[in-house]
C-alpha cells in the first residue's frame, strides 16, 4: 500500500497459521502481554528486554542498524542442554529469524560464535506448508521400483511432482555410478543436500554431477583434488549453467584435474555468478552471457599453462575491486582476438594496478608500452617453472638473472615446492610507497631499483631475494614473515655477507611482543635476528628441521598440536624449534625466543 517492499514476519506467520509445527532448535512462539493502548515504542522496549539475557546476541542484534526490518522484535530467549552442558545451545527467536550460539562442538559450527539460522530452509522442509500435499501427484502402480535409498526420501515416498520426477531420474543415475557417494550425501545433509525438497536448480546441479561421473578420471578413482571439484562445484548452486556446461567440454577437465585447474573453474564461476546477479538486476529474465563465459572461450584457456591460474585469479580480484576495469580489460583483448598465452603472462599483475595505481591500466594494456622477458627453468622440488620480468620501459638486464638466482636459492633452502609455477616480477610504481611487495599472483618492486642511474639500483638483488622469499612466507605476522625474508637475504649473502645487520638503532631495546600489532620497522630486524641467532646456535641441520616444521605447520601440512586454530606465530615457532627437539637445542631456542620475543635479559 505504501509502494515499497516490506519484510515478512516469517516465524510469526508460521506460528499463527500452523501453531502445532515445531522447528528443530527454534524456541516456541510466545505472546508478551501488553496494555491494550500501549504504544509501539513501549511494546518494543518489552521485547528488546529479552536481549539482556545474552550479551553477545544482544551486541550482534543491535549492531545491525536495520534490525527492526531484518529481524523484527525479539520473541523468546531459551538455553538448551547439550551433551550435559546446561547452556550448550543458546537461542533467540525473533519475528523473522533465529540467533544461535553453540557452546559445545557441533558439525559446521564454531563454539561461542553468534550465528543466524537458515530459517527459510527449515520452513520449506515442512510437510504440507510451502507445498500442499494436494499439489503432489500420487505414484502410479506402474512406476518402476526405485532403490530403497531413493524411495525412502520423504519427498519421494509421498508422491512426485514433475520436478521431483526429474530429480529422481538424476539420483538414479548417480546411484548407478556411485551408490556410496549418494548414500554419503543423504546421510550428511547440508543446505543443498538430496534430503531437501528438490527444485529445478537442484535438478540442474544433479545433471551436472552425472556429467562429472562420466569422466574417465572419476571412474578410475578420485584423488583429493578431483574430489574437491566433484564435491564442491558438482553439487553447489551455480547461477551460470551455460558456463558450467562449457567447462565440462574443455579437454583439460576431461583428462583429469589439478589444483590450478580447479582454482580456475572456481574463479570463473565466481566471476560469472557476480556478473549474472548484476545482469539479472538490470535486465530481469535475460539470457545474456557473462564475461566469464567469454573468457572461457578465449585462446589462453584452450590449455592450462602455469600463468593461466594467476591470470584468472587476478581477473576475479579485479571483478571484486572494480567491475568497470574488468569490462575494459576483457573488451580490449576481445577486439584483438581474445587473451593469448602472451597476454596471460601480463594479466596477473593487473589486479594490483587496478587497486593501487588505476591510472596505469591503459598503459599496461598497450602492447607498445609493455615488455615481457620470460625464462623457463626446472627446479628440483617444483619441476618446470616460468619466470617473467614485466616492464613498461627499459631496465637493468640483471633483474632476470637475480630473479632466477633468488628462486633457485629459496627453493633450495626451503626444500619445498614453490606455491606457484609462474613467478612474475613487475617493475612498477604501483607498489609505492613500499620498495617492494608480494602481491599473491606476483611480486612488484619500484622502478628505481631497475634503473642503473638511480640510488636504489644497488639494492636490486636484495629486494628481489626478499620478495621472492615471500612466496613461502606470506601468511603469518609481520615479525615472522618479514623476519624470515630478511634472514633469507642475509643467508644468501645479499644483505651484508651473511652476518647480522641491524635495521634500526631504536629496535635495540624493543621486543617483538612490544610491536606485534600492525606494521613496524622493527619487525624486520627483530624477526631476522631471531632466525639468525637460531641458525648460528643450533647449526644447519637442527635449524633447517625447525624452519621446515614451522613452514609445514603454517601450511596445514603438519599438526602443531596445541596451536590448532591459532594464527601462525609464537606457538608455531615453539612447536617448530622446541617441541621434540634435542634438549640442548630446545633450551637455546627458548632462550632466544625469551630474549627477542619477550625482551628477557
Amino acid at each position: 500500500g505504501a509502494g515499497r517492499m516490506n519484510y515478512y514476519n516469517t516465524l510469526d506467520a508460521l506460528a499463527n497459521r500452523y501453531p502445532d509445527v515445531a522447528l528443530a532448535n527454534v524456541p516456541p512462539h510466545q505472546v508478551i502481554e501488553t496494555e491494550a493502548d500501549a504504544t509501539f515504542a513501549s511494546v518494543a522496549r518489552m521485547h528488546l528486554a529479552l536481549l539482556d539475557q545474552h550479551a553477545a546476541i544482544k551486541e550482534r542484534f543491535l549492531s545491525e542498524p536495520s534490525w527492526l526490518s531484518l529481524y523484527g522484535l525479539p520473541i523468546r530467549y531459551e538455553a538448551r542442554e547439550v551433551n550435559g552442558h546446561p547452556q550448550g545451545l543458546q537461542l533467540l527467536r525473533t519475528q523473522r529469524t533465529v540467533f544461535e550460539v553453540w557452546n559445545v562442538s557441533a558439525p559446521g559450527t564454531t563454539v561461542g560464535r553468534v550465528n543466524l539460522q537458515n530459517v527459510p530452509d527449515k520452513v520449506k522442509k515442512l510437510d504440507n506448508v510451502i507445498i500442499p500435499n494436494t499439489a503432489k501427484a500420487l505414484r502410479k502402480a506402474s512406476d518402476p521400483d526405485y532403490p530403497a535409498l531413493i524411495a525412502n526420501l520423504y519427498w519421494v515416498a509421498d508422491g512426485l511432482t514433475p520436478v521431483e520426477e526429474d530429480a529422481v531420474a538424476q539420483l538414479e543415475r548417480i546411484f548407478a555410478v556411485s551408490e556410496p557417494y549418494l548414500r554419503f550425501r543423504i546421510q550428511h545433509p547440508t543446505d543443498w543436500s538430496v534430503r531437501n525438497q528438490p527444485s529445478q536448480s537442484d535438478v540442474i546441479r544433479w545433471k551436472r554431477l552425472v556429467r562429472l561421473t562420466e569422466k574417465s578420471w572419476y571412474q578410475d578413482g578420485l584423488n583429493a583434488t578431483e574430489q574437491s571439484l566433484f564435491d564442491d562445484w558438482g553439487m553447489r548452486p551455480v547461477d551460470v549453467p551455460d558456463l558450467a556446461e562449457l567447462v565440462l567440454q574443455k579437454h583439460w577437465i576431461k583428462d583429469g584435474v589439478n589444483n590450478e585447474e580447479v582454482d580456475i573453474v572456481h574463479s570463473l564461476i565466481e566471476i560469472g555468478t557476480y556478473e549474472r546477479q548484476r545482469i539479472d538486476r538490470a535486465k530481469p529474465g535475460t539470457d545474456e552471457a557473462t564475461i566469464a563465459y567469454y573468457l572461457l572461450q578465449m585462446p589462453f584457456l584452450d590449455s592450462i599453462e602455469s600463468f593461466d591460474w594467476p591470470a584468472v585469479r587476478s581477473l576475479r580480484s579485479i571483478n571484486q575491486l572494480d567491475r568497470n576495469s574488468l569490462h575494459t580489460i576483457v573488451a580490449h583483448y576481445a577486439q584483438k582476438g581474445g587473451i593469448t598465452d602472451y597476454h596471460a603472462k601480463i594479466i596477473p599483475v593487473l589486479a594490483a594496478v587496478v587497486e593501487h595505481k588505476p591510472e596505469l591500466l591503459n598503459t599496461m594494456l598497450d602492447p607498445a608500452n609493455v615488455s615481457v622477458e620470460d625464462r623457463s627453468i626446472v627446479l628440483p622440488h617444483t619441476g618446470p617453472v616460468t619466470l617473467a620480468v614485466i616492464r613498461t620501459g627499459s631496465g637493468d638486464d640483471r633483474a632476470m638473472t637475480y630473479l632466477d638466482e633468488a628462486v633457485r636459492f629459496s627453493e633450495g633452502f626451503m626444500r619445498r615446492p614453490f606455491p606457484t609455477k609462474y613467478i612474475a616480477l613487475h617493475i612498477t610504481e604501483a607498489v609505492e610507497p613500499w620498495g617492494g611487495l608480494f602481491l599473491g599472483t606476483h611480486i612488484g618492486i619500484r622502478e628505481g631499483y631497475d634503473n642503473q642511474h638511480h640510488y636504489l639500483n644497488k639494492f636490486l638483488r636484495g629486494v628481489i631475494y626478499h620478495e621472492v622469499s615471500h612466496y613461502y612466507w606470506n601468511s603469518c605476522p609481520s615479525w615472522l614473515c618479514e623476519g624470515a625474508a630478511v634472514y633469507f637475504e642475509m643467508h644468501a649473502g645479499v644483505l651484508g655477507s651473511g652476518a647480522q645487520k641491524e635495521l634500526a638503532h631504536q629496535c635495540r631495546n624493543t621486543s617483538i611482543r612490544d610491536v606485534t600489532s600492525g606494521w613496524n620497522e622493527c619487525h624486520y630486524y627483530l624477526g631476522a635476528a631471531l632466525f639468525f641467532n637460531l641458525y648460528h646456535s643450533l647449526g644447519d641441520g637442527v635449524f633447517l628441521r625447525g624452519l621446515w616444521r614451522l613452514y609445514d605447520a603454517g601450511q596445514g601440512n603438519l599438526s602443531p598440536g596445541s596451536c590448532e586454530g591459532m594464527e601462525v606465530g609464537l606457538c608455531h615457532l615453539r612447536f617448530a624449534f622446541v617441541t621434540d627437539a634435542p634438549p640442548e637445542a630446545a633450551a637455546l631456542a627458548e632462550r632466544f625466543i625469551g630474549e627477542l620475543y619477550f625482551g628477557e635479559k
